[in-house]
């Protein structure tokens, strides 16, 4: 016969709150629920035990232990009676009853507490659940640092409104992140991403917070005060990622973008200001660190404006394709030509200069790529059909397009669409895309060449180290840069003697030369 009912059992479970998600505020209405039934059970100490799966970032592994029920009259651990429970999250719950000192619990004791014992499960894990939900909403679940929305609930609840001024906004993410994936592998990757965000959450400590936005995005609350050695620490973050056969150390930098908040910014301002200076360093290239300043957003109202319209400057054939034409010096003769392009709008005729590195940064580059080379492969196709010999025409691919491996395959496919011989065309990539990942670049040329097609270096003399080019590249045109030739004529000493030599290895290497900028005679 049972000792307690168990509509006495389920009453006390049902008067519990439904609400709560702290543990120690969970324990502590249990406990007042429970101390009556456990006195009348012969529970002198109840407890209870959770541990959690190291690889689930909402737990991280905790080890969490309570006491529910403790007697004065002490209790025996040599009876204990267990009961364990696993959540679907794999959290591994223990629930311990110990009987008063010098008894043993009886059979219909055992059978209540059974019960009682899965109630306080069942109760404890609704609980758990809304902790669950509290972080699911709040905290990124690959790192467990705090998602966007949980960042914005912690400026909230600020007690003083005028704390946030207290703060500078960082934006940053972490530069050549592919290159930790394509050395210890995508899972290890995220694990170089959890790491990456512990040591930031570490050494911010009281002085800041940090949330995850997304991909290898992260954006920081920091002190003003602090602000300085948080810029100075995340220009290089030291990781381990920890791999089959080794562990691996990664000195990791970030492109970083800061804005003080001021006086009367709210949450989103400051985001996006901080996200506009860090854009700046992306356009700058080799500076790591811009501070907002006011005329950054006209810049990035302009360069909004230019990813919003572009695809339908496509749609209407506003992005116009020109041809430059390469000259022989010595016999006026036309030899080939090199596609340019143009944006028409708003009454003017902008140059690349103005659109490319925008479309660079929204990844847009790629379209405008394939587009200028289905124009060129229809303008030759035209002028076969007409009965006009057309000559090669050099097509620049942009660095951020070298990286898709489906390039290959979509130029070889629009050749083939306009049944355009491969020897009209010329594919150009520039020498500082070749030395960002000279791999990826080497196998590129490599299709190419095997495709028919010939391929050229441009902008050649800007990099670090142009002559390896000419023996690891497997190149067939090299195009000087025009910053080579523009003082040629009048060249004296080291320059004209560096010159020359440039020209006549470049020529005795069997590598046919284009040169920028040749205007005059001279």
């Amino acid at each position: 016969m049972s000792v307690v009912t168990k509509e006495k059992i389920y009453e006390v479970i049902n008067g519990l709150p439904d609400d709560v998600s702290d543990h120690n505020q969970v324990n502590k209405h249990i406990s007042i629920a429970i101390e009556d039934v456990c006195k009348k059970l012969n529970v002198g100490c109840m407890t209870v035990s959770i541990e959690s799966p190291v690889h689930n970032p909402l737990t991280q592994g905790e080890r969490l232990n309570f006491n529910l029920v403790e007697s004065e009259a002490g209790y025996d651990e040599e009876c204990a009676y267990r009961k364990k429970y696993v959540t679907p999250q794999k959290c591994v719950v223990t629930i311990t009853s110990y009987p008063v000192r010098n008894t043993v619990f009886s059979d219909e004791e055992i059978s209540d507490i059974d019960e009682i014992s899965r109630l306080i499960f069942f109760y404890g894990t609704r609980s758990r659940a809304y902790r669950f939900l509290d972080k699911a909403i709040n905290y990124d679940t690959l790192t467990g640092v705090l998602n966007q929305h949980g960042m914005v609930m912690n400026v909230m609840k600020m007690g003083d409104k005028d704390a946030f001024k207290d703060y500078n906004a960082v934006f940053f993410n972490i530069r050549n992140f592919k290159y930790i994936n394509s050395r210890v592998g995508s899972r290890r990757g995220d694990e170089a991403l959890i790491a990456y965000a512990n040591t930031i959450k570490t050494h911010l400590a009281d002085h800041g917070m940090v949330c995850r936005l997304g991909g290898d995005n992260f954006f920081v609350l920091v002190k003003k005060e602090f602000a300085s050695d948080f810029i100075s620490f995340l220009k290089q973050v030291t990781i381990t990622v920890n791999t089959r056969y080794e562990n691996v150390n990664f000195d990791v930098s970030a492109r970083i973008g800061m804005y003080e908040i001021e006086d009367g910014d709210s949450f989103p301002s400051a985001i996006n200001k901080a996200s506009i200076a860090y854009s700046a360093t992306r356009r700058s290239g080799a500076d790591s660190f811009h501070v907002y300043r006011s005329e950054m957003m006209k810049r990035d109202t302009e360069n909004k404006k230019v990813s919003m319209t572009f695809k339908k400057a496509l749609d209407d054939e506003n992005i116009v394709v020109y041809y430059q034409p390469k000259v022989n010096i010595l016999t006026n003769e036309i030899v080939g030509a090199e596609a340019l392009v143009r944006w028409k709008r708003e009454g003017r005729v902008d140059s690349p200069s103005v659109f490319i590195p925008i479309l660079e940064a929204d990844g847009n580059v790629r379209e405008l790529d394939i587009y200028v080379f289905e124009k060129v492969c229809q303008n030759i196709r035209e002028q076969i059909d007409a009965g006009i010999e057309p000559v090669k025409v050099s097509v620049n691919f942009s660095r951020v397009h070298l990286f898709n491996e489906a390039l290959t395959e979509k130029i070889i496919g629009i050749v083939e669409r306009y049944n355009v011989p491969r020897r009209y065309i010329e594919i150009e990539i520039t020498e500082s895309a070749y030395y960002s990942d000279t791999e990826s670049q080497d196998y590129f040329i490599k299709v190419m060449h095997e495709a028919g097609f010939t391929v050229a270096i441009d902008d050649f003399g800007t990099g670090l180290s142009s002559l390896s080019i000419l023996t690891n590249g497997n190149i067939d045109v090299i195009k000087l840069d025009k910053s080579l030739v523009d003082n040629v004529a009048s060249a004296e000493g080291k320059d004209a003697v560096l010159f020359k030599c440039i020209v006549r290895m470049i020529y005795s290497m069997g590598i046919d030369m284009i040169a920028e900028g040749v205007e005059t005679k001279e």
